[in-house]
C-alpha cells in the first residue's frame, strides 16, 4: 500500500471523504449537486480546489482553513430561509446585467420602450395617414373653401397638414389653392416699362373667378406712366380736341352718327331719367383701347335741357358717386347728370375702367351744356379716385362750356383736372352764369380768334370768357363753327 498510496494521496482521499460527509462545510446544495468537471460562477470553493491540485498543498492547516473561507462566502438555503429553490435555481442561469451594457445588447424583456417625439398635426376634415416621405401639394373645394393639404418632412419624419381657405380655389395641375378674384385689380397691379420709343403693358387678368396669365402689348407713340403702370399715348392736343369736337356733334339728334371719326366704336348710349342727360361711350385706337364719354348739349327744342340751362345760375351741393361732396355747382346740370347715374351710366362707365377696358386711358368731351356734363363726370370720377383719374390719365375737352362751380371748389380742381377748355371769340355761353353770382372756370382756356381771314389760337387766363359781339354774322356758338375752325389747330 505504502508503494502505490503516497502521503499526498491519501489526504486527498480523506479530505474528499470528509466533504461527503459534510457538504454545507464544503459550500455544496444537497438538492443540486454539482460534478466535479462544472464549478457555478463565482464559487469560492471551486477557485479554492483548483489552487489545491496546482500546488498539491500538504499541511493540515491549509484544510483546515479552506472550510471557515467558504462558509463565509456562501449564499444558498441557510442565509434565505424562505426563499423559493425553483426560483434561486431559475435566477442563478441568468447571467448579470452589466449597468454600464448598450440598450440594444440587453435582453428584450430588460429594453426600455422607445420615446418618439411627433409634431402636431392640424385639424383636417379627413383623417390623413401618414405619408412615407415628401409628397406634392393637393387640394380639393368644398362650397366656397378651398381645402390645402401640403406635407412636412423634418428630421426623417413627415406628417401632412390641411388648411381651409375661404374665398380660394383649387388649381389641379399646381395643386394649389388660388385666391379668387372679381376685377383684374384682385390679381396684381398693372406694370409696363420703355423699349426704345414703344411702351410695352403688362395687365393681369381675372377670368371666371381665376387670375389668368397677363397680356402684354407693345404701344407705339407712348410713354410708360410709372405711377400707374399704365402706357399713355403721348398727347396731341389739337388731334384730340378736333376728334373730340366731332364726336360732340355727332351725338346731337340732327347730326348723322357718322360724322365721328371712322377709327371710333360706338359702345353704348345712354338716356337720362325723365329724358333728361345724354352721354355716349366710344372707344378707340384697339388693342390698347382709349375709352370717349361725350355728352350731348343743349338742344333747342328739347324743354328739359332748356329748364336745365335757365336754373343752373342756382347752386347746390353735389355729391360724387362716393356721397363725399365735390363742391358747390350748378342746380340744372347737376340734376341731368344725377339723372345719367340713375341709369348707372357712370357706373357702367366705371366698371369697364376696372376690368383694364380702358387701358389707354380716358377722354371727356361736351359741346355747350354737354361741356358742363364732362366737367362734372371729371370731378365725381376725380373725387372716387384722384391718383387713378390723374391728369395724364384722364383729359377733358369742352366747346363752349358755361361755368358749373362755385369759385372755391373751381379753384381747388385748377392744376389737379386736365382741362382743355375751348372758347370761340364772340360766343357768349362762356360768360354764363356771370362771375356776380360766385361761378369761375378751372383749366387751360384757349380761344379761337379770327383776324385778318386767319385763326390764331391764342391762350387765356383761367376764367377768361370772350366779349360777346351782336355784330358777328356767325354763329360762335354753333358746335359745327367749333368743327370748322379746329381743322388747322395748332399749339
Amino acid at each position: 500500500m505504502n508503494r502505490v498510496f503516497r502521503f499526498p494521496q491519501l489526504c486527498w482521499l480523506l479530505l474528499a471523504a470528509w466533504c461527503f460527509a459534510m457538504p454545507v462545510a464544503c459550500g455544496t446544495n444537497p438538492a443540486q449537486e454539482p460534478s466535479t468537471e462544472q464549478s457555478l460562477p463565482n464559487e469560492p470553493n471551486a477557485e479554492k480546489t483548483s489552487s489545491v491540485e496546482e500546488t498539491g498543498a500538504s499541511s493540515e492547516a491549509s484544510d483546515e482553513e479552506e472550510p471557515s473561507s467558504s462558509q463565509e462566502q456562501v449564499t444558498g438555503p441557510e442565509s434565505e430561509p424562505t426563499q423559493d429553490t425553483n426560483a434561486q435555481d431559475a435566477s442563478d442561469n441568468l447571467p448579470e446585467a452589466d449597468p454600464d451594457e448598450a440598450p440594444d445588447q440587453l435582453p428584450p424583456e430588460s429594453r426600455p420602450e422607445p420615446t418618439q417625439e411627433t409634431s402636431p398635426i392640424e385639424t383636417t376634415p379627413e383623417e390623413t395617414p401618414e405619408p412615407a416621405g415628401p409628397q406634392p401639394p393637393s387640394c380639393r373645394n368644398q362650397g366656397l373653401i378651398c381645402f390645402q393639404t401640403t406635407t412636412e418632412c423634418e428630421q426623417g419624419k413627415c406628417t401632412t397638414k390641411t388648411t381651409q381657405k375661404p374665398n380660394h380655389l383649387c388649381e389641379p395641375k399646381s395643386g394649389l389653392c388660388e385666391k379668387t378674384c372679381m376685377h383684374p385689380k384682385d390679381c396684381g397691379k398693372p406694370t409696363c416699362g420703355m423699349s426704345g420709343s414703344t411702351c410695352q403693358q403688362t395687365l393681369p387678368q381675372c377670368v371666371s373667378g381665376r387670375c389668368a396669365n397677363t397680356t402684354k402689348r407693345k404701344v407705339s407713340n407712348a410713354t410708360c406712366e410709372a405711377l400707374s403702370g399704365f402706357c399713355r399715348y403721348k398727347v396731341d392736343r389739337c388731334q384730340e380736341s378736333q376728334d373730340g369736337s366731332l364726336l360732340a356733334t355727332a351725338i346731337y339728334p340732327s347730326e348723322p352718327l357718322s360724322t365721328a371719326p371712322s377709327s371710333y366704336k360706338l359702345v353704348k348710349q345712354y338716356q337720362g331719367t325723365a329724358n333728361n342727360g345724354v352721354m355716349f361711350l366710344y372707344t378707340s385706337n384697339s388693342p390698347h383701347t382709349l375709352c370717349h364719354a361725350v355728352f350731348k348739349g343743349v338742344s333747342p327744342t328739347k324743354i328739359q335741357d332748356l329748364v336745365a340751362s335757365l336754373t343752373s345760375a342756382k347752386r347746390t351741393n353735389c355729391s360724387a358717386s362716393n356721397s363725399k361732396g365735390m363742391g358747390s355747382c350748378g342746380t340744372g346740370f347737376y340734376g341731368q347728370y344725377q339723372s345719367l347715374r340713375n341709369v348707372k351710366a357712370i357706373d357702367e362707365l366705371r366698371a369697364r375702367i376696372e376690368l383694364w377696358g380702358c387701358p389707354g386711358g380716358l377722354r371727356i368731351y361736351g359741346h355747350s351744356m354737354g361741356g358742363a356734363l364732362s366737367v362734372l363726370l371729371a370731378t365725381d370720377l376725380y373725387t372716387l379716385d384722384a391718383a387713378q383719374f390723374n391728369p395724364t390719365m384722364m383729359r377733358v375737352y369742352t366747346y363752349g362750356a358755361p361755368r358749373v362751380y362755385h369759385k372755391n371748389a373751381a379753384n381747388g380742381y385748377q392744376g389737379k383736372i386736365h382741362v382743355l377748355r375751348w372758347v370761340h371769340d364772340g360766343d357768349p355761353i362762356p360768360s354764363v352764369p356771370p362771375t356776380v353770382t360766385g361761378f369761375r372756370h378751372f383749366g387751360d382756356t384757349y380761344e379761337v380768334e379770327r383776324s385778318n381771314g386767319k385763326l390764331k389760337y391764342k391762350k387765356q387766363g383761367q376764367d377768361y370768357s370772350p366779349s360777346i359781339s351782336i355784330l358777328d354774322p356767325t354763329d360762335s356758338h354753333k358746335y359745327t363753327t367749333y368743327n370748322k375752325r379746329l381743322k388747322d389747330c395748332s399749339l
